[in-house]
């Protein structure tokens, strides 16, 4: 239960702050999957 409201979280609200710098591929497929996903990320 507590890593799949990790995912959510990570998916939803934290736009990639635990991501590696120089990680921008990443961050940007997480970023477009929120907006498939309907999460307003801007």
């Amino acid at each position: 239960m507590a890593m799949a409201l990790a995912t959510v979280y990570a998916l939803t609200m934290e736009n990639g702050a635990t991501l590696q710098a120089g990680a921008t591929v990443l961050h940007e497929l997480f970023h477009d999957g929120r907006h498939m996903l309907g999460v307003p990320c801007h």
